[in-house]
């Protein structure tokens, strides 16, 4: 296909929907599966449990225990692109704890330990973790999957507070109104547009629909975690083993395209990687420093969305 309209296929979280809420129900999922394995080992639980989660302030006061930045940022370095599987990635850690470090305030360092010293990136880091507790099979990760998925949808038993889902709470990265001058300048100019994301598509199509975004995509180049799960299975495949930084989502999403007619807008070093295998362009939306992979270099780094119609045009997109 030539390059007479560029292909721009754009990430979701980070880039147009700010990922707070998803961190918010990763620190409540992981509150629940500290209590369960507290509970396992009979030990009395010494943080605060995901039934507590009975108003923002409560669940902020989650996030700073089970995700603080450092931990993210060790997570995303890892290229951990799904949110499910950056919680799964602690609930293997503090399955590697004693109990004495379960119930001290040494829990969080010793999280952050044990995800620091173990290597790799992506689906093999998360093999290292479970080979470290002798997880065998995928059990363990649909329950996280599935009690993740029950926090930000919602509802959450015994938790009024959480009846419609952390969902609720998703806002876009930048004011809606300017978001929506960017998407209309970008159509205005000719390019075609598309998503590869690792939200399902029931969390794609309700927040950006309310924010009227939805109607600027292409419905055959939105691909999302749900077209990779179908692809896992009849591959069989082990679930997620295609997701990013697998270059699948984007691949799909790219379907006829000519490599170099197609730009990658992600936030994170998955994003990136799975751009550069796929041999597309990559825009990264954030800071420099989160695309400091030595093999890879971005296109080029803005700070958000809105600097993407201009900066198109001067690198030749």
């Amino acid at each position: 296909m030539s390059g007479n309209r560029p292909l721009l296929l754009f990430d979701v979280d980070g880039v147009l929907l700010q990922e707070v809420g998803y961190y918010r129900t990763l620190a409540i999922t992981c509150a629940y599966f500290y209590e369960q394995i507290c509970e396992a080992m009979s030990i009395p639980p010494s943080l605060p449990l995901s039934t507590a989660a009975t108003s923002m302030e409560v669940v902020e006061r989650l996030r700073d225990a089970f995700l603080p930045l450092s931990l993210l940022r060790l997570l995303r370095s890892r290229a951990l692109n799904s949110n499910w599987d950056k919680t799964y990635a602690i609930v293997l850690a503090m399955r590697a704890l004693s109990p004495e470090v379960l119930t001290s305030d040494s829990l969080q360092p010793s999280i952050f330990a044990v995800l620091s010293d173990t290597s790799g990136s992506g689906n093999h880091y998360l093999r290292q973790l479970e080979h470290m507790v002798n997880v065998s099979d995928h059990k363990l990760f649909e329950q996280v999957y599935e009690v993740f998925q029950q926090v930000h949808l919602g509802p959450w038993p015994t938790v009024p507070f959480l009846l419609r889902g952390m969902i609720e709470f998703d806002e876009p990265m930048v004011e809606k109104n300017e978001l929506l001058k960017t998407f209309q300048n970008l159509q205005n100019q000719g390019f075609l547009m598309g998503i590869g994301t690792g939200r399902p598509w029931k969390e794609v199509k309700m927040p950006l629909e309310a924010l009227g975004l939805l109607r600027f995509f292409q419905p055959d180049r939105i691909v999302t975690i749900d077209e990779v799960r179908k692809a896992e299975d009849r591959e069989g495949l082990a679930p997620f083993s295609l997701a990013k930084p697998h270059p699948y989502t984007y691949i799909r999403g790219a379907n006829e395209y000519s490599p170099d007619d197609v730009y990658v807008i992600g936030d994170s070093l998955s994003d990136q990687l799975a751009a550069n295998d796929a041999g597309f362009h990559f825009i990264g939306i954030g800071h420099a420093s989160a695309f400091s992979d030595a093999r890879i270099n971005p296109h080029v780094v803005i700070d958000h969305v809105l600097h993407l119609p201009s900066v198109l045009v001067n690198n030749g997109g």
